[in-house]
C-alpha cells in the first residue's frame, strides 16, 4: 500500500468516513508476525500507531503524544519529535507501506501554523488521526523571538548597547536575524527596515507580538531606564520592567486582556461584582457560577434548571438532562440570544460522556457578552482601582518603521469583561478583562 494523493479505494473511503462520521468501529488487534502481545493490550488505537511507529523510525518519545479535547483525538508530532517537516512524515508513512488522506483544513489544530498537516492514516483497518505541529519551513515558531529564547531573561541591563549585543547574540544563526536587527538600527536611526518582505503576513503579526517586548525594552533602555526582563515565561503581569513598573508589550492585533489571577489580592470584594472578578482570578468555579447567577438574570435561570451552583450540581445535571433539552433551552430562549452553545459536533459527544465543559462555555459565554458587556460602570469601578501601576507598550510596524505607543493601565478608565474559551475546554482560558475600546 501507499499514500494517496487523488484515488482511494472503497475500502479506504468507507475507513475514512467511518473517522469523519459518527463514530470509529470496534477496535482491533494489530495483526503482524512475532509476540505483538503488549502491544494488543494497549487501550488505544493512537498508542498502538505510536509504539509501531517508535519501532520502524528514529523518534523522540517524548514529542509525540496522543492529543484530545476540543479536536478530535490524534496522534500529534511536536517540534524535536525526529522528523522535520510535514513532506518528510509523510514520506516515512508511505516507505511503512502506511495509507493516508490529508484532513480538512483545522481538523485537528485550530493554529493557522499547523492547520494543514493533519493526515488520516489506515493503521489495522482503523482510522488513526495524525497532526505534525511542527512550523512550516520559512515560518517562525512561536516563542522562539521571547526573552527566553534569546537568552536574557532574568537579566537587567542599563545600557542600550549592551542589550543590543545580547539580542543579536540570541538571534544568531536564525533566519531572520538581519532583518530584526534592522528593526534595532530603524530604532536607532531610523532606517528603514531591511527584508520585511521576505517575512510571511503572519509572522509579521508574531514579531510585533513575541519580539514586541524586545523592541520595546529596547526604546526604553535608550531612553535612559533600566530594564528587568522577569524569569518567569510569561508572566501575568509584565512582560518587563521599566524602572520597576511593570509594562505589558502587546503586539498589532493585541486588545490588551488582563488576566486576573495576578491582581488577586488587589481585587475590592466589597460589592457582588468585585466578588464575581475575584471568583475568576481564584479560578473559583463554584463561586463563578454563584455570583454570575446574581449578576446576570439569565445565567440565573440556568442556575434554577440546575437546582444550584457548585461543581457537583452541574455534574448531576448533565448526567440528568440530555445535550438537546439543554441546547433547545438555549438557542429557544430570545434573551439567551442563541449564544454558547453548538448543535453539533465534539461537545454534544463530551456532554453525553458527562463532560461539564459545553455547560460551563456556555455560561461564560452569557456572563460576558449579555452582563459584561452592558455593565462597564460596575466593573470598570473594581479594575481600576487594582490597576495603577502597569502600562500597556503597543508595537506595530508601518512602513517599514517600529511604532510603538504607551499607554498606562490608569489611562483606561472603561473595562469589559471577554471569554475566549470554548465548547469542549471551557477553562482552558478563563475569563478576563480589556479595554473596552481598542488600544491604540
Amino acid at each position: 500500500m501507499s499514500s494517496i494523493s487523488g484515488l482511494e479505494s472503497t475500502s479506504f473511503r468507507r475507513w475514512r468516513d467511518k473517522i469523519l462520521g459518527k463514530s470509529p468501529g470496534p477496535v482491533q488487534c494489530w495483526n503482524t508476525p512475532g509476540d505483538t502481545s503488549i502491544i494488543n493490550r494497549m487501550k488505544t488505537k493512537e498508542a498502538r500507531l505510536k509504539k509501531f511507529l517508535l519501532e520502524r523510525l528514529s523518534l523522540n518519545k517524548n514529542r509525540i503524544n496522543r492529543h484530545h479535547g476540543e479536536t478530535p483525538v490524534h496522534l500529534r508530532f511536536m517540534n524535536e519529535c525526529g522528523i522535520n517537516t510535514f513532506p518528510e512524515l509523510k514520506e516515512k508513512l508511505s516507505l511503512l507501506d502506511l495509507e493516508y488522506t490529508e484532513a480538512d483544513y483545522k481538523y485537528f489544530s485550530r493554529s493557522p501554523d499547523y492547520g494543514s498537516q493533519g493526515l488520516l492514516l489506515n493503521f489495522n483497518d482503523e482510522i488513526v488521526g495524525l497532526q505534525f505541529n511542527v512550523p512550516i519551513e520559512g515560518r517562525i515558531k512561536r516563542k522562539i523571538l521571547s526573552p527566553k529564547s534569546l537568552g536574557i531573561e532574568g537579566d537587567t541591563f542599563t545600557n542600550r548597547e549592551i542589550l543590543r549585543g545580547r539580542i543579536i547574540n540570541g538571534l544568531d544563526n536564525f533566519e531572520f536575524a538581519d532583518c530584526l536587527i534592522s528593526m534595532l538600527d530603524n530604532i536607532d536611526n531610523k532606517t528603514p527596515i531591511r527584508g520585511l518582505e521576505n517575512v510571511a503576513r503572519q509572522d509579521v503579526n508574531r514579531i510585533t507580538s513575541d519580539f514586541g517586548e524586545i523592541l520595546g525594552a529596547y526604546i526604553a533602555v535608550g531612553n535612559g531606564t533600566t530594564i528587568y526582563f522577569p524569569s518567569n515565561s510569561n508572566h501575568n503581569i509584565a512582560d518587563y520592567y521599566e524602572n520597576d513598573q511593570p509594562v505589558s508589550a502587546k503586539g498589532r492585533k493585541a486588545g490588551g486582556k488582563v488576566n486576573l489571577n495576578s491582581y488577586k489580592t488587589l481585587i475590592d470584594q466589597t460589592t457582588t461584582t468585585g466578588k464575581f472578578l475575584y471568583s475568576l482570578a481564584e479560578h473559583n468555579k463554584d463561586n463563578f457560577f454563584k455570583y454570575a447567577a446574581k449578576l446576570c438574570l439569565e445565567v440565573n435561570n440556568i442556575a434554577k434548571m440546575v437546582g444550584g451552583t457548585t461543581v457537583i450540581e452541574v455534574e448531576q445535571f448533565v448526567r440528568e438532562t440530555s445535550y438537546d433539552d439543554f441546547y433547545n433551552y438555549i438557542s429557544n430562549t430570545p434573551e439567551h440570544k442563541g449564544l454558547g452553545l453548538p448543535n453539533k459536533g465534539r461537545p454534544r459527544e463530551l456532554w453525553n460522556q458527562g463532560s461539564t465543559d459545553p455547560f460551563y462555555f456556555t455560561v461564560n459565554t452569557l456572563i460576558s457578552r449579555l452582563w459584561g458587556g452592558s455593565n462597564v460602570d460596575k466593573i470598570s469601578e473594581v479594575v481600576v482601582k487594582f490597576l495603577k501601576e502597569p502600562k500597556f507598550i503597543t508595537i506595530d510596524i508601518v512602513n517599514n518603521n517600529v511604532v510603538s505607543n504607551e499607554i498606562e493601565f490608569s489611562d483606561v478608565s472603561d473595562w469589559k469583561t471577554v471569554y475566549w474559551g470554548r465548547a469542549t475546554k471551557a477553562w482552558h482560558n478563563w475569563m478576563a478583562v480589556e479595554p473596552k475600546s481598542r488600544i491604540s
